[in-house]
């Protein structure tokens, strides 16, 4: 039995033979590109143009690291005889996993506009109403809930509000840190500006919030264990703890940014952001060039894979049934 070539002289071959079928079809490959290439610029010209506003955030200055840190609640489990495994995050990093969290969702569902701009198709603006998905997809959904006995539709909640915010809205912080940027995406420029700003001020309002009662319960628990606290160091410890609280609180209530502060404020472009035609048209001549590849292989394929199957017809033994074993012999 004859030997196999080598991997190698069979991956030659092969090269060989893409480079031969290639330079054979050479015009498939560039007309499949320049299709492709075509087929961007009509996406170009149905694609609804879109607007991105922008905005950079940094974490607030002012704010007490002791207790955004957890250094304060260490210092009070320290005075309880208890160590603290774990910090808490601090309030622009919280600030940043609200920015898409099912929390922000509802409170942006207690906006009107912000239900237009989310859900255009839905929620009626002029008797402030939902109404039914449409589209075939949802008139199948619907049926499909209707045969399973369940509801054809259902209004918005939180959840689906932050699932529709998740694909407009981009959050990308820094490599370093302490800077991170907001962008929101909407056809409408005055909608996508609004949306940025509403949520970027929502976020920061419930982190504000969330800090206050933090702050305000501590502060109520130092001011009950106080008087029990005679010891010079303990109770030394506490009032400092108490400032660092009373500081939160004060900054809380202030009409100020909290957790954080714009750097550049939320900005839109007079011109589209997109789509890009670059990325369109390189898209397409791309596509267009695989779909030119594959139509160039696929005849020079099954052409050898006929010619090994006739070849092997041809080359087959035929037996016509004369002599052979098993035949009777005639007297």
């Amino acid at each position: 039995m004859p030997a196999s070539p080598p991997p190698r002289d069979e991956l030659l071959a092969a090269l060989n033979r893409a480079a031969f079928v290639l330079g054979r079809r050479w015009r498939v490959l560039i007309m499949g590109a320049g299709l492709g290439a075509l087929g961007g610029f009509a996406y170009l010209l149905i694609a609804p143009p879109y607007y991105e506003a922008t905005s950079a955030l940094v974490a607030t200055e002012a704010f007490p690291h002791s207790t955004g840190q957890g250094g304060s609640l260490d210092s009070l489990a320290s005075l309880a005889g208890v160590t603290t495994s774990t910090k808490p995050l601090d309030p622009f990093q919280k600030f940043q996993n609200v920015l898409t969290s099912v929390r922000l969702g509802d409170q942006l569902l207690r906006d009107d506009r912000a239900k237009s701009i989310l859900f255009p198709h839905r929620w009626n603006a002029t008797t402030k109403s939902w109404g039914p998905p449409e589209g075939p997809v949802a008139w199948i959904a619907g049926g499909f809930n209707a045969a399973l006995g369940r509801p054809a539709w259902t209004a918005p909640d939180g959840a689906v509000a932050a699932e529709t915010l998740q694909r407009k809205l981009t959050v990308a912080p820094s490599a370093k840190g302490g800077v991170v940027q907001v962008s929101y995406r909407s056809r409408n420029p005055a909608d996508a500006l609004y949306m940025l700003s509403m949520v970027e001020n929502t976020a920061d309002r419930l982190i504000r919030q969330d800090y206050l009662k933090v702050a305000e319960g501590y502060a109520n628990y130092i001011n009950r264990q106080a008087p029990d606290v005679t010891n010079f160091a303990p109770r030394s410890t506490l009032m400092s703890i108490m400032a660092d609280y009373q500081q939160v609180m004060i900054m809380a209530r202030a009409n100020l940014p909290f957790a954080a502060s714009p750097l550049d404020p939320p900005s839109v472009p007079v011109s589209p952001s997109g789509p890009s035609a670059i990325i369109a048209l390189l898209a397409g001549a791309l596509v267009g060039l695989l779909l030119g590849m594959a139509s160039a292989f696929l005849p020079e394929t099954w052409t050898r894979r006929l010619r090994v199957a006739r070849r092997a017809t041809l080359h087959r033994p035929v037996n016509l049934g004369i002599g052979g074993p098993g035949r009777k012999k005639t007297a």
